[in-house]
């Protein structure tokens, strides 16, 4: 996917986060699909950005991660497994718009998941523009 772009730096074609979260919005006519255009773009991001490829060695959608069985979609987006050791990393993707406020609803069932024994961690990339206290509470 790519995004339209705006400005130029050095004679190449800048886009902004921005920009480029307003091209998903645009693409995708469902809520569902606006998701889940979402959620691909944060699997590619950390397989492929320098930090966080190098944190994960692997990183799968919930649907394709080789150790899910028959266990249905419940609030799992995506799940990374950390270089070196193993360890699993659930993540929980929200496509939301910048004036949004992610509340502790949007997240609890995902919470609830991270009890697994299988996973070590977890992890909300949101763009809502802010968090209530609750998530936060909650989450810690």
């Amino acid at each position: 996917m790519r995004a339209p772009a705006r400005g130029t730096a050095g004679g190449t074609a800048v886009t902004t986060f921005r920009q480029l979260l307003d091209q998903f919005e645009a693409s995708a006519k469902t809520r569902t699909a606006k998701g889940r255009v979402f959620e691909q773009f944060c699997e590619a991001f950390f397989r492929t950005d320098p930090l966080w490829s190098e944190r994960f060695d692997a990183v799968w959608s919930w649907m394709d991660w080789p150790d899910r069985g028959n266990r249905a979609d419940t609030g799992i987006d995506l799940v990374a497994r950390e270089a070196g050791t193993g360890r699993l990393v659930a993540i929980q993707c929200k496509f939301y718009s910048p004036d949004a406020v992610l509340a502790w609803g949007h997240v609890s069932t995902f919470a609830g998941m991270l009890a697994q024994p299988e996973f070590a961690e977890g992890m909300v990339v949101s763009t809502a523009g802010a968090e209530s206290a609750n998530v936060h509470t909650n989450l810690q």
